[in-house]
């Protein structure tokens, strides 16, 4: 029922989607108005409702009907040269799949859903940080004048109070453009502002908000202010779901999720002696999800999810030529060369634990890249056992302070 209820919802994003990232085929003319209506338009906030019903499929189903769901959506080529009821993982070996393209479009979504909690989370103060996280992101692409930014922002109709005229909510938005921008010469008219560098950090490059120029601009941007230090990536702070919503993180952490990652990662590790520029856009968005992955676990004592997330990046695999996850990704940082995905690995590797000078011999010889895997897998563990070591404590701790107030 859950599906179908959402079924104009998905069809609606899917659409969108592929007309937009595969620009290269033939559309009808009319089509393309028809979707800048929905996307750009003052009825965007129709795309809101979309989104929420995407958060809902994800927190609902099980997590294996949800990937197939999703796979069909926004890879329709593919539904009549499969067999549903064989698993997500033999799914994903179809021969025929073309991961950079097939893909792009459900992790695209997903990731955006995973990402920006800020419209379904669990805060103080709700508005506040949404309004901001949207002023962050409009002033990453260009720099603009605050009274450009407000009427965008009360167009989108994206917040549920969003009003210029509202004297409250002029008064927020003042206080958030003081703290997140400063005011630069420009020959333009109006008063320009810049966003400051460190909220750079936090920028998310995919938001969903964006179309595909915006995208191009900012991570050009970011590819500059990464590669003159000015910036370095983060995760911005964690956002606790609503208990609605839970499941979100538990298709987060799901079987079927890290089915997806890895066959983007396999893909990568088939073709590691080219450059493929077409698919980086997968590449980078995984990698941001483990470095979310990690961020939550440790904030968390839940040592099944901690334990899930390490093995995951430091487990040695068949399918990555007896390597693991995390030197694939070192090894990818040194052949690409992108300063957006270097900034990702390196905080991949600082919440791993492991010392940033690890890989910084690391070879192109397989048997020594093997070697590095298995390494990198030791200092996983070592951090792990102290992990749950402390976690056991914790928990020690809690049980003798409870026993004493019901003394």
């Amino acid at each position: 029922m859950l599906i179908w209820i959402c079924r104009p919802a998905i069809t609606a994003l899917s659409f969108s989607s592929n007309h937009q990232f595969f620009s290269k085929r033939k559309h009808h003319e009319h089509l393309a108005d028809l979707i800048s209506v929905y996307q750009k338009s003052n009825l965007r906030y129709l795309v809101m409702q979309d989104w929420n019903a995407l958060r809902i499929l994800i927190s609902y189903l099980d997590p294996e009907i949800c990937v197939k769901y999703m796979l069909l959506n926004f890879a329709p080529s593919i539904q009549e040269r499969i067999d549903l009821l064989k698993p997500v993982s033999y799914i994903l070996r179809f021969q025929e799949w073309c991961v950079d393209s097939d893909l792009y479009s459900m992790l695209f979504y997903v990731y955006n859903a995973l990402i920006e909690r800020h419209f379904v989370g669990v805060t103080e103060d709700l508005e506040y940080q949404l309004l901001e996280r949207q002023v962050i992101h409009s002033l990453a692409i260009s720099d603009q004048t605050a009274q450009n930014i407000r009427t965008r922002l009360s167009d989108t109709k994206i917040n549920r109070y969003t009003n210029i005229y509202c004297p409250a909510w002029n008064n927020t938005f003042d206080d958030i453009i003081k703290k997140v921008s400063f005011p630069i010469n420009s020959t333009v008219s109006g008063s320009m502002i810049s966003l400051k560098p460190e909220y750079f950090n936090v920028v998310n490059m995919f938001y969903f908000m964006y179309d595909q120029s915006d995208c191009k601009r900012v991570l050009e941007k970011l590819t500059y202010l990464y590669k003159t230090q000015a910036c370095k990536f983060r995760i911005s702070d964690h956002v606790n779901l609503s208990e609605s919503l839970e499941g979100i993180n538990n298709f987060l952490y799901s079987d079927e999720f890290s089915d997806i990652i890895m066959r983007i990662l396999v893909d990568w590790c088939d073709n590691i002696g080219r450059y493929k520029s077409e698919g980086l856009e997968n590449l980078i968005m995984v990698s941001v999800i483990l470095c979310l992955r990690l961020k939550m676990t440790l904030n968390q004592n839940n040592y099944s999810r901690y334990h899930k997330a390490f093995d995951f990046i430091s487990g040695i695999r068949k399918d990555l030529g007896g390597n693991n996850v995390i030197t694939l990704l070192a090894f990818l940082k040194k052949k690409v060369n992108h300063e957006v995905f270097g900034s990702i690995v390196d905080y991949l590797m600082e919440l791993s634990n492991i010392p940033t000078n690890y890989f910084s011999d690391l070879s192109e010889k397989p048997s020594e890249i093997v070697n590095k895997s298995r390494g990198s897998q030791d200092l996983v563990w070592k951090h792990l056992q102290n992990k749950y070591r402390d976690i056991l404590e914790n928990e020690e701790k809690f049980q003798d302070d409870h026993k004493d107030l019901t003394r």
